[in-house]
C-alpha cells in the first residue's frame, strides 16, 4: 500500500546560537531528522533561524511567552524553498506561541504551507 505524505521538508524549531553553545545540542534536530528520514523527506535546519536569544519558556504564563516570543524568528530561503509544504518539529507544545511564531516566519516564503508535530503535549 502506498502512502503518500503531504510534507515537503521537515524543520526543526531552532535554538539560538549561544543556547546551543550553552547545551551542546538541540534535540529537536535529533528528532527532526529521525521523523525525515522515517518520511524519506528532506529535514532542512538553515531555512528557520532564531535571531534573538531568550530564557528558556517553560517558567513563563501565557502572556509571557508571548510577548517572550513575539519577532525572534527569520528565514533564510531561495526560490526553491517556494511552494513547499513545511513539517515544523518541536519538543513540548504548552501555549503554541513558539511555533506561531515559527510559522509567521516560514509563511513569508511565498506559497508556504505549515504542519507542526510535537514530541509531547504539556498538560496545563
Amino acid at each position: 500500500m502506498y502512502l503518500e505524505i503531504p510534507f515537503d521538508v521537515v524543520i526543526p524549531v531552532p535554538l539560538h546560537k549561544r543556547k546551543f553553545r550553552e547545551g551542546g545540542y538541540n534535540q529537536v534536530t535529533t528528532f527532526g531528522k529521525a521523523l525525515a528520514e522515517g518520511l524519506n523527506i528532506t529535514f532542512d535546519d538553515a531555512v528557520l533561524y532564531r535571531k534573538k536569544y531568550s530564557k528558556t519558556q517553560s517558567k513563563k504564563n501565557l502572556l509571557g511567552r508571548s510577548e517572550n516570543i513575539e519577532n525572534i524568528f527569520d528565514v533564510h530561503f531561495s526560490e526553491e524553498n517556494q511552494n513547499k509544504h513545511f513539517l515544523i518539529v518541536d519538543d513540548i507544545l504548552t501555549t503554541s506561541a513558539t511555533l506561531e511564531a515559527c510559522s509567521r516566519a516560514l509563511l513569508k516564503i511565498p506559497g508556504a504551507k505549515i504542519s507542526i508535530v510535537c514530541m509531547a503535549v504539556a498538560n496545563s
